[in-house]
């Protein structure tokens, strides 16, 4: 058999004979030789296979595929005997000393056996020779993370050993500058700083040792929160006295004498306030009714920055201050949003077991065997384990206790399901907290004496703890500034992230963390959000904008909301924290082109026009009668029923607004003020006027500076009829001759309805020969241009019989309008009918058209409508005597008008 060199300590290269190693060619060779050689002379299912090689998803001949690449494979080796397929998989043949990750190992155990710190030295540097980079550099298949995260702990073990063996020999000065750039790439791991402090206090320089522990505490307390753990100010206390250093200042090795370190929390957080409901339900949940029966898990989960670490340390400390718990106390940082790997379970219980007084050799080589010793180590005693900063499930799982006095909490930014735990979903701060932690980080004068500038300050920075940490240290270390200041830089266009920040601490930097622990599809997604108009989302509305499928938005959104990235709100919906939006919208400008980021616009404001035109259309049928711009989207909601198109229009009015807004600013006139006009008759269904107006207002102006004079025109019309509606009747007659003026000459649809708003204008102020003369005019350019149609009924002389007494002509208008199937238009005529009778002091017929027309109202759902039916109604009362009916009308009418929230 030919001698085969496999390498992963780097790019993952392949050499044959006594030839040189070179680069695996082609990434779906490299993926499959990768995920053999984790599994080296173990057989790996084909379906894992498939996974790693096609994470997206493969054609349906995806078997045949794969059998393609290990056949090309096969090629590779010269052995094709060395690959070989069994009903549990393939398996790939690794002989002893091919594969560097094994020969590494080896090392590393032969120097463990060496008698001399000297040789074992060297074996250890020859064994780190063997690295050229990351384990399975370039190789991006999730499934080979537990191996990479072994080896990785395995080379950091092996690094600090070595440095460990080089003081026991004396040469302490001749690595203090490599051991100094070590601790700087891992600036986390205790040892190392403790390493680094003997090397330089053993070569004379105790105060640099000293500077090096406080440089150590400071980042500790900066990026953690916490101070540093006992060996490392026992140490220090060593250096301050002058005393001699123990021979190695690393935890017991195997022949040394095992330790017993059981109170491992870090310190409390002096600035620690608020969260006393959380900390309420945390000591209740912990409580149970009854002896209990198994181990206590408490999960508490948030996006980053919500201060999960701290309600977690000080719930703990404050356990442990009552006396529970008061046995063992562990703690562990899982990295599982870090700059390092995420922790590799089996180092976790190899330190945990070290402290709890097992000896170096008598701990097992197995995750599984390791797990039984801790749990039996624990059981029957009072301990609490916190977990810090989790990765996913399989890292916790063997990480768990099993004793019924035992307690774990853990902290992560991902939603985990674990098997008998309580999560405490952390949200930010209320503002009353908010305000208390600056009371006690900058002071109580300063807060109280700028209270509408706290609070905005507050606001900005959306009330999340860190955030709000992070901009009172910058106060604290700027006494003159003010909190108006601080308001205005935060408020700056595109600087909020940049402004929350302390010294080298961002929270940008938070955010780059859990950012960079998605999926790229999850990644993209994530980053399109920050282009969405409005608060909130759906997934439909998503799919739109990524251009994918309505389930595959739901998938990646409910994947974002385990990670705490996205909330998900009632019912489909779903919305950003401000900070994350803010976070979302710097990314994808960096990210994507601005070809990618305008289409992605372009689809969601395709999806809003059509969509909204649709719920429309299924409410009043012929209410849009344009040419809709854009393209229809390829999956949009049922929207087949009255019910479901208003439920729709309702939930999605605000992002509808936004996405006019939108539109308008990133130089779509046309999307902007199409979609303003599809809304009008919902406006005015639900009497939101306010919107109604605004909309039109951004519409015009988007249509104006593209020069659309067809969208002016539209935009005009029906603005005025906002404002005669809202009683702003002079503006509303500028707006509308100013729409005439641009029609000249254009007799259709939209003169009919701006004559018929100056009409029913006119009518308002009481000017009843211009009303009769506009509405006259409107039905002349209807009875030309729809000869052969029902003219609608809100179209109809209703204002003109009111002026001239017309009754007969009246009662036949409303027949007319009646056969035109508009329910809506038949309840306006006959309360326009019942306002008639009543000044004809026809009251009996005026008591008959009225009550009709409410019940008309009620039916079509028109608040609107059925407000201006009963105030005419109220009216008639009023003339009968009914006076407390006339009251209760308009009382009604009055409640209908108010706008809906």
């Amino acid at each position: 058999m030919v001698l085969v060199r496999f390498e992963v300590l780097g790019p993952v290269r392949l050499g044959r004979g006594g030839g040189a190693a070179v680069a695996v060619p082609g990434e779906l060779r490299r993926r499959l030789l990768a995920m053999l050689l984790a599994r080296a002379n173990k057989p790996v299912p084909a379906d894992a296979l498939v996974r790693a090689l096609w994470p997206e998803g493969a054609a349906a001949d995806r078997r045949s595929r794969l059998q393609l690449q290990v056949h090309r494979l096969r090629g590779l080796l010269d052995d094709p005997g060395r690959l070989g397929f069994g009903p549990d998989g393939y398996w790939l043949q690794v002989l002893p000393g091919e594969l560097d990750a094994d020969r590494f190992g080896a090392l590393l155990d032969e120097a463990e056996r060496a008698d001399d710190p000297r040789r074992g030295a060297e074996i250890v540097r020859e064994s780190l020779a063997l690295w050229r980079g990351e384990p399975y550099q370039g190789v991006d298949v999730p499934e080979l993370l537990g191996e990479v995260q072994r080896l990785v702990e395995r080379r950091l073990a092996a690094l600090e050993e070595l440095y460990t063996a080089e003081i026991r020999c004396g040469r302490h000065a001749a690595i203090v500058g490599e051991l100094a750039d070590f601790v700087g790439r891992h600036p986390l791991r205790e040892r190392l700083h403790a390493l680094l402090m003997t090397a330089l206090y053993r070569g004379g320089r105790q105060a640099d040792a000293l500077a090096a522990y406080r440089d150590a505490r400071r980042l500790l307390v900066a990026e953690l929160g916490i101070e540093p753990g006992p060996q490392l100010r026992s140490l220090e206390a060593t250096i301050l006295a002058g005393q001699p250093l123990e021979p190695d200042p690393a935890p017991a090795r195997a022949d040394s004498t095992p330790v017993s370190a059981h109170r491992q929390l870090p310190a409390d957080i002096r600035d620690f306030c608020g969260r006393r409901e959380q900390l309420r339900g945390l000591h209740e949940k912990l409580s149970p009714p009854g002896r209990p029966t198994a181990v206590v898990i408490r999960s508490i989960e948030g996006m980053g920055g919500v201060g999960k670490t701290r309600l977690a340390l000080h719930a703990a400390h404050r356990l442990v201050a009552t006396g529970r718990y008061a046995d063992v106390q562990l703690y562990v940082d899982l990295h599982g949003h870090a700059d390092q790997l995420p922790a590799y379970p089996a180092a976790v219980l190899a330190s945990f077991l070290r402290l709890l007084g097992v000896p170096g050799d008598q701990i097992p080589d197995g995750l599984n065997e390791r797990a039984a010793l801790y749990r039996d180590r624990l059981f029957g005693r009072k301990a609490l384990v916190l977990l810090d900063n989790a990765a996913s499930e399989d890292q916790v799982l063997p990480l768990l206790p099993a004793g019924p006095e035992n307690l774990v909490l853990i902290t992560s930014r991902r939603a985990l399901a674990v098997d008998g735990s309580r999560a405490l979903v952390l949200d930010a701060f209320t503002r009353t907290e908010a305000e208390e932690l600056l009371v006690r980080m900058v002071g109580e004068d300063r807060v109280l004496a700028e209270p509408a500038a706290v609070e905005r300050v507050v606001e900005l920075c959306g009330r999340l703890p860190l955030a709000i940490a992070l901009v009172a240290r910058r106060m604290q270390s700027r006494p003159r500034w003010s909190f108006v200041e601080l308001a205005d830089r935060l408020s700056e266009p595109g600087n909020r992230l940049a402004e929350i920040a302390a010294g080298t601490r961002r929270l940008r930097l938070v955010f780059d963390l859990s950012y960079r622990a998605l999926a790229a599809d999850e990644q993209r997604v994530f980053r399109l959000l920050g282009l969405h108009p409005g608060e909130d989302f759906t997934a439909h509305s998503v799919a739109a904008l990524a251009d994918v499928t309505p389930a595959t938005a739901r998938r990646m959104l409910d994947g974002l909301a385990d990670e705490h990235l996205v909330i998900a709100t009632a019912g489909d919906r779903y919305r950003l924290h401000d900070l994350i939006a803010a976070y979302a919208t710097s990314v994808v400008d960096h990210e994507d082109s601005a070809h990618q980021q305008r289409e992605a616009t372009r689809r969601v404001l395709d999806y809003y026009l059509h969509t909204a035109a649709t719920a429309i259309q299924t409410i009043q049928p012929r209410k849009v009668r344009f040419r809709l711009t854009g393209s229809e989207p390829a999956h949009a909601p049922v929207l087949d029923t009255r019910e479901q198109a208003e439920a729709w229009l309702r939930a999605e009015r605000a992002c509808i607004i936004a996405a006019i807004t939108c539109a308008a600013d990133g130089g779509r006139p046309t999307h902007a003020w199409q979609l303003a006009h599809a809304m009008w008759s919902f406006f005015m269904l639900g009497t939101y006027y306010e919107d109604w107006a605004e909309t039109h207002r951004i519409g015009l102006a988007a249509a104006t500076a593209a020069g659309d004079h067809h969208g002016q025109a539209v935009m005009l019309t029906w603005l005025g009829g906002a404002y005669t509606l809202q009683g702003g009747y002079d503006d509303a007659r500028d707006l509308l001759e100013k729409s005439l003026a641009l029609q000249e000459g254009h007799d259709d649809d939209l003169n009919i309805i701006t004559h018929f708003w100056l009409g029913l204008l006119y009518h308002r102020i009481g000017r009843y020969p211009e009303a009769v003369r506009y509405t006259q005019r409107s039905m002349r350019i209807a009875a030309a241009l729809f000869p052969h149609r029902e003219i609608r009924a809100d179209l109809s002389t209703r204002y003109v019989m009111d002026a001239n007494r017309d009754f007969e002509q009246a009662v036949a208008d409303y027949a007319q309008a009646r056969q035109s199937g508009d329910l809506a238009g038949e309840g306006r005529s006959l309360a326009d009918l019942c306002d008639a009778c009543r000044r004809l002091n026809m009251l009996l017929d005026a008591l008959d058209w009225g009550e009709r027309a409410v019940a008309i109202a009620g039916e079509c759902g028109s608040a609107a409508l059925e407000a201006h039916a009963r105030r005419n109604l109220g009216a008639l009362y009023e003339e009968l005597g009914r006076i407390r009916e006339a009251q209760a009308q308009r009382a009604r009418a009055l409640a209908l008008e108010q706008p809906s929230t």
